[in-house]
């Protein structure tokens, strides 16, 4: 299922957050309770509007609230927080002004980018569960976290680790797994280099980062489901039916 990348490019406006599915249930939507919303501007920046060069972009406040599963037997509660900044933006059809808007950094439990399929182990949904965490706050840590998912998946999967005189790279194990899936061993190389992007910059482009999650959704597809179909495909033929 491709994603919506609309979901997850920051800032949105105000207080207005995409229906992220819900990290518990997978079914519901998160909504935000209203009443449990705050943003608050610290004493630093309420002194900045007194500068003879103020502009609105100035303006940085601090928001905290709550966003709540609406699949009533779940009822999962997520906590949000960021920044409320501010700029110009068109109000009407005639008319611009400054208008907040809203910039998480900080969404727990993460609502998963994608949905994990059952088939994929636990010790590669673990990890791909952080990248998901650590999508809202450094996204370079987050292509990285996606990077040691890869390791996981080849572990799962039966690909060597080490040889007698070294420990293979992942580079390495990847060449090696094409032996076994050479379509899906391109994907793994694909994200492989975007993670060593992560481990060589600060910061990583938004578009790049999704492009990664849609490259490691394929791939846990490929690769677990289509295990579990090999296996099945191989006990119809062993059976004769």
């Amino acid at each position: 299922m491709a994603i919506d990348y609309s979901f997850w490019k920051k800032p949105f406006e105000f207080k207005e957050f995409p229906k992220w599915v819900c990290p518990k249930c997978l079914r519901g939507n998160l909504n935000l309770d209203e009443n449990t919303f705050q943003s608050i501007e610290p004493t630093y920046s309420v002194a900045w509007h007194n500068h003879d060069d103020f502009e609105p972009d100035w303006v940085c406040e601090r928001f905290v609230g709550l966003l709540k599963c609406n699949n009533k037997p779940c009822g999962e509660i997520v906590s949000i927080s960021g920044n409320t900044i501010y700029d110009y933006d068109k109000i009407d059809e005639r008319q611009w002004g400054v208008v907040p808007f809203s910039v998480p950094t900080c969404l727990c439990p993460a609502p998963p980018v994608f949905v994990l399929i059952d088939d994929v182990p636990d010790s590669v949904a673990e990890d791909v569960k952080k990248s998901f965490e650590l999508f809202w706050s450094d996204t370079a840590s987050c292509v990285n976290k996606i990077r040691v998912s890869l390791e996981r998946l080849l572990d799962e999967e039966g690909v060597t680790q080490s040889t007698p005189d070294k420990r293979m790279t992942l580079h390495q194990r990847i060449q090696e797994y094409e032996s076994k899936d050479s379509e899906s061993a391109k994907y793994l190389m694909a994200l492989k280099w975007v993670g060593n992007t992560g481990s060589h910059s600060s910061n990583i482009d938004i578009d790049k980062v999704l492009e990664a999650f849609e490259l490691l959704e394929h791939s846990l597809i490929a690769v677990f489901k289509g295990r579990k179909l090999r296996k099945i495909r191989d006990e119809i033929i062993e059976n004769k039916g």
